[in-house]
């Protein structure tokens, strides 16, 4: 992937210029050491500018003006061809069939050229690797504080790729703060822990390390390989090969954290729509698909009944339901009433306290 695909801000353009005529010098007294070798840092570099592979980062903010004469040399300094390259993908198809223990070389010097019309001169390999790997940790500095910057908008919640069927986290929420730490909401029970973002060999990765032991920190706790889709949508995947979709979310009615909902007090009273509260608890308090442990067939969804009661023993009867809008004093305080989560073919059910938060909202 382009890093200019994800980097919102503009770099100076860093421009290489070699005139096509100028010969490469003293072409009979090469030495290993004016020659780029297949297996070095600096040809790695050169075919990360050139490349344009939606799969892997490149080097963005280095171009080269064309044309210029590339000559490639065999294991005995032998010289194999010739050729002029006219582009990127010239350049990069040149790069792509060298074998291991060839050689490449271009003219030096090269004249260089920034984005404001001034210039300097490259000239040698070394000046050029220099020059490539300030401009590559500027970009990855980019990168870094753009990742970290969209991880801290709004909350980012849990979904699957599309070739996954199921998973206990999705619509899990995670919940991240500017100074390194993280809450990840599952089934209604936060979890305290840290996430950083950084760069491994071009690669972004973010580093989640939940608090305690258990399931949840032996299902979260890795340094994940990420890869940001838009503004609204990230991939992870672990060395495990887990994968995941993170999905931001602004609105608060478009995630669940708990099953504690608040509304505002207006003349004296909070009103709650009970009904608004089904989706959430469902996600957090419903039982949830099972996986066959032979097959691996997951059970299908069920189409749950939801009702509220005043108490846990009406709830379990299923007496005295409550209507939709309920109304909570100010001087009342927390109400907490009583979810009934009910199989409609198996009348199997499960009940789950949530909490009505009346809230001063002036």
């Amino acid at each position: 992937m382009k890093l200019s695909h994800i980097i919102l801000s503009i770099f100076a353009l860093l421009v290489f210029a070699s005139c096509d005529n100028e010969d490469v010098d003293d072409l009979s007294q090469t030495t290993t050491a004016d020659l780029i070798a297949e297996e070095s840092n600096l040809f790695d570099l050169l075919d990360q500018v050139v490349k344009d592979d939606p799969n892997e980062v490149d080097i963005t903010c280095i171009d080269f003006i064309y044309s210029f004469i590339v000559i490639v040399y065999n294991e005995d300094l032998q010289i194999i061809s010739s050729q002029t390259v006219s582009n990127d993908g010239e350049f990069s198809t040149i790069l792509g069939n060298i074998e291991a223990n060839q050689f490449i070389n271009v003219s030096f010097p090269i004249t260089s050229e920034l984005e404001d019309g001034t210039t300097f001169q490259v000239n040698n390999k070394e000046e050029l690797e220099a020059a490539i790997l300030a401009c590559k940790a500027e970009e990855e500095e980019e990168l870094i504080n753009e990742c970290t910057g969209l991880f801290l908008e709004c909350v980012w919640e849990v979904a699957l790729p599309d070739d996954v069927a199921f998973s206990t986290y999705t619509n899990a929420v995670f919940d991240n703060e500017d100074d390194g730490t993280t809450d990840l909401y599952y089934r209604g029970v936060s979890y305290n822990g840290t996430w950083t973002v950084y760069l491994i060999e071009g690669e972004l990765h973010i580093n989640i390390n939940l608090q305690g032991e258990g399931d949840v920190q032996s299902a979260w706790n890795f340094d994940w390989k990420t890869v940001i889709q838009s503004n609204d949508t990230m991939t992870i995947t672990n060395d495990e090969g887990v994968s995941f979709v993170l999905n931001k979310e602004c609105d608060e009615a478009d995630y669940c954290k708990t099953l504690d909902f608040e509304s505002c007090i207006i003349d004296g009273e909070s009103s709650f729509t009970l009904s608004d509260y089904d989706d959430c608890v469902i996600i957090i308090a419903a039982p949830q698909q099972e996986v066959d442990e032979v097959t691996g067939e997951v059970s299908p969804l069920i189409e749950w009944d939801i009702t509220y009661y005043d108490s846990q023993s009406d709830a379990d009867a299923a007496i005295n339901v409550l209507v939709d809008q309920y109304i909570i004093s100010a001087t009342a305080g927390t109400q907490v009433v009583y979810a009934r989560i009910e199989n409609p073919d198996t009348l199997e059910y499960t009940v789950a306290a949530i909490n009505l938060i009346p809230e001063d909202c002036e």
